[in-house]
């Protein structure tokens, strides 16, 4: 990130789908920051639906554990 940008959400650098290292978000910190009254996993699924986005390429999906939502990684190009 050069100096004069603003982090509007945290971006992992050097995160990986498949192998490929790529600049990631969490889905939560968008959903968050875009001020989304929807439930999440509503949210979250319509839009995956909604722009076709597929699963190991566009994002990923991940339990913390069993008891836990899951959190779901995108790139920021699935941002929308």
């Amino acid at each position: 990130m050069n100096s004069q940008s603003v982090e509007l959400i945290p971006i992992i650098e050097h995160g990986t789908i498949q192998g490929r290292v790529q600049q990631l978000c969490d889905a939560r910190n968008l959903h968050a920051f875009l001020g989304v009254r929807q439930i999440f996993a509503i949210w979250i699924k319509q839009r995956i639906a909604k722009y076709g986005f597929v699963e190991g390429v566009d994002f990923t999906s991940f339990d913390f554990s069993k008891k836990e939502k899951s959190n779901w990684a995108s790139s920021p190009n699935t941002a929308s």
